[in-house]
């Protein structure tokens, strides 16, 4: 992310990831005029309030719904 805004590829990031270990890098891209948006599973241990005070929004449960549609295992803790 940090090297795709260095070369200017993007203006919105949208990062799915609950992992607090991100916000250096959002930091980072938003310091350089990026928007970094936070996408996550609506579940406590799934989701990072730390991360998403990085960012400049979040969107929750986006991410159950494509999980939902895909038939992909969603996560119950």
């Amino acid at each position: 992310m940090v090297d795709l805004c260095h070369r200017d590829v993007f203006d919105i990031a949208y990062l799915v990831s609950g992992d607090n270990d991100l916000s250096p890098a959002v930091d980072i891209v938003v310091r350089e005029g990026k928007r970094v948006i936070n996408v996550y599973f609506n579940i406590a241990r799934r989701n990072s309030y730390g991360l998403r005070r990085h960012c400049q929004n979040f969107f929750k449960n986006i991410t159950l719904s494509i999980a939902t549609q895909y038939k992909w295992e969603i996560p119950t803790t």
